[in-house]
């Protein structure tokens, strides 16, 4: 992630990544580099329905030599483990999550994520769509909440934009696609949620009309299966994932982003806007709100989001 690159780099700032798994086994094809921190997985763990409960987490003292902690990845236990833990210990802890909606809503799940947000130091959120969600279900001060939590390097983006330009006829000459046709894309693993196939059902197919589909995944056989069915082989171009700098550099030899499914926030969207597309049709993604505002593009540049991130770290630590 550029964001915590550039945290990594603050100030003060001493920077332990724990991830829940060794490897990204969802986007292993990004190539993302370098990460420039230190990076450890949490280690052995044992699955719990569709959680994960990493016994690293079981040590009460694991986290007591850190000044702060921030966690996302909430479907876990792991992750009440650490909230349990910093409330225990009186550690401050950062809450990062995406949520636009309340998927768990019985009294006792309520109570539990109501102290876990309102004791937290602060919420680490996406846009304004999810800092309304807070507000309005918990009670959440707006000076509580610090938007950006999905965020580029703008530089390293714009690099890779431009060099998509200056190669766009030649990248829609490999893919067959006129200079004159419109050509959407959608990039997003295919899994039940996205409903790729539904998008593709329901594509306006006319003259000139051509939409790629970026990414892999268990939905990705059916959606195969029904383009060559209903021979829109010449229409729909089925592409397996790409490294992030490919990915960016195809986006801008298209003319319009759609995004199928429900899931609260995408960061394609917003990479898509960043970089010059049209936002065409979109399923019941909220954060489409967000993406529309003017002055979205100014706010999650990741290294003005990290400065703003330690210094509301500093802060925090500056009362205890």
């Amino acid at each position: 992630m550029d964001f915590l690159r550039c945290l990594a780099v603050q100030e003060d700032v001493e920077l332990t990544v724990y991830t829940y798994q060794k490897q990204d086994l969802v986007h292993s094809y990004w190539a993302l580099g370098d990460l420039g921190y230190a990076s450890c997985s949490l280690g052995a763990a044992v699955r719990i329905g569709p959680s994960l409960l990493h016994f690293r987490l079981l040590n009460p003292f694991f986290l007591r030599s850190f000044d702060m902690v921030a966690v996302m990845a909430h479907s876990h236990i792991t992750s009440l483990l650490a909230y349990f833990w910093c409330l225990v210990w009186g550690i401050p802890y950062v809450y990062m999550a995406d949520t636009v909606w309340e998927r768990i809503s019985s009294l006792w799940a309520r109570s539990m994520k109501a102290v876990i947000y309102q004791r937290a130091a602060f919420l680490f959120v996406p846009g304004a769509v999810s800092a309304r969600f807070f507000a309005r279900a918990y009670g959440i001060a707006p000076d509580k909440v610090m938007m950006g939590y999905y965020n580029f390097s703008y530089a390293k983006i714009k690099a890779w934009a431009e060099a998509g330009r200056i190669d766009r006829l030649e990248t829609r000459r490999a893919l067959k696609v006129n200079a004159e046709d419109e050509l959407s894309i959608m990039v997003a693993n295919f899994l039940p949620f996205r409903k790729q196939l539904g998008l593709i059902q329901s594509f306006n197919f006319s003259d000139g009309q051509k939409l790629i589909l970026v990414g892999e995944g268990t939905c990705l056989a059916e959606c195969k299966t029904y383009v060559e069915k209903n021979k829109l082989d010449h229409r729909v171009i089925f592409i397996p994932g790409l490294p992030f700098e490919k990915m960016v550099k195809l986006l801008v030899a298209c003319d319009v982003y759609v995004h199928s499914g429900k899931e609260p926030y995408s960061t394609m969207p917003l990479l898509a806007k960043l970089v010059g597309l049209r936002l065409g049709r979109h399923g019941d993604i909220p954060a489409y709100a967000d993406v529309g505002e003017e002055t979205w593009a100014e706010k999650f540049d990741a290294h003005k989001v990290a400065v703003a991130f330690a210094d509301r770290c500093r802060i925090v630590r500056s009362k205890q």
